[in-house]
């Protein structure tokens, strides 16, 4: 377990303060599994401590429905050893990710690469429903899980919960900032375009002035016939 978030848990008494005095912890030897079945601390209050810790929003995944089309990015042995369930596909963050240790989101996103993934965004999921879904999705697997649900008490998520079954505003307001960006950047395509319509104007009269120029001193005969077409022919 991350020492630092276990730390955070201390301090922010996330653990259950009996189990703590009569059993203390160690950062090294404590995984989300163990804590959870062993009576420490709930699925739920874990995953909000951990979103609060990662500053990643939390998810409930028993109000999701998860995606086919997401679900093809992840398998039975990649989602088991790295504790993650892609569940939905966004047009604007990419490939949404339930993960209960957000230590392996770096992992996850190397993982995904692979699979040509360029665009993750992480929610916290609680540890039970994750491992849950992953098995109900992917197929059961003996001896990688052990259900303890009814034994800790449940916690409302509250506003840290995404609802995926109503309209998001969020995600409409980042829709409407990229309509914003769009708009400004056909702007700043125009004013581009004008600029180098004035330059290339500028470049003919240029052109023109150096040629009447030229034409002046060939008369004059300060340049002959001969480095004049040279000239003409270097442009």
């Amino acid at each position: 377990m991350d020492e630092k978030f276990f730390a955070y848990c201390l301090e922010e008494d996330i653990f259950d303060a009996e189990m703590l005095s009569e059993n203390p912890l160690d950062a090294k030897t404590c995984s989300y599994e163990m804590l959870i079945q062993q009576g420490y601390v709930s699925q739920e209050r874990l995953a909000i401590a951990a979103g609060t810790f990662y500053h990643c929003p939390v998810v409930d995944l028993s109000r999701v429905t998860p995606e086919v089309e997401a679900t093809r990015y992840g398998s039975s042995t990649a989602c088991r050893n790295l504790g993650f369930l892609p569940f939905a596909v966004d047009p604007i963050v990419g490939v949404v990710i339930a993960v209960a240790d957000y230590t392996q989101s770096e992992e996850i996103t190397s993982y995904l690469k692979d699979m040509n993934v360029e665009r993750v965004k992480f929610y916290i999921a609680p540890y039970e429903s994750l491992m849950q879904m992953i098995e109900r999705l992917y197929g059961p697997e003996s001896g990688t899980f052990s259900s303890v649900l009814g034994r800790n008490r449940r916690l409302t998520l509250r506003a840290q919960c995404i609802d995926f079954d109503s309209k998001s505003e969020e995600k409409d307001k980042r829709i409407e900032l990229l309509e914003r960006e769009i708009v400004a950047g056909r702007e700043s395509i125009q004013i581009l375009r004008r600029q180098v319509e004035k330059l290339e104007t500028q470049l003919a009269r240029d052109e023109a002035l150096l040629e009447q120029m030229a034409g002046l001193l060939c008369a004059q005969g300060i340049m002959d016939e001969e480095l004049l077409q040279q000239w003409r022919s270097s442009e």
